[in-house]
């Protein structure tokens, strides 16, 4: 994986996931943004991967899980 600004593409998309704040609608389209991971970072992360990563966070206490239907919407504690 190639290095942004000292972070790695995954933990720079899980940063912009729980930095900003969102309507379901928003996040509803976000679902599919693998596509753009590739233009926006070189990589692509499979959404099981980002979701992976986000459940570690969750376990850590920095951010928190809420399902909405079949949504699942993470949210930085604090």
């Amino acid at each position: 994986m190639r290095k942004e600004r000292g972070l790695y593409p995954i933990e720079m998309f899980a940063k912009y996931l729980n930095d900003t704040p969102k309507t379901v609608s928003e996040i509803r389209r976000e679902i599919i943004i693998n596509e753009k991971l590739e233009e926006l970072f070189g990589v692509a992360i499979s959404h099981d991967t980002v979701r992976r990563y986000l459940d570690k966070l969750v376990v850590r206490g920095v951010a928190k899980k809420r399902t909405l239907g079949r949504l699942t919407v993470y949210l930085k504690n604090g």
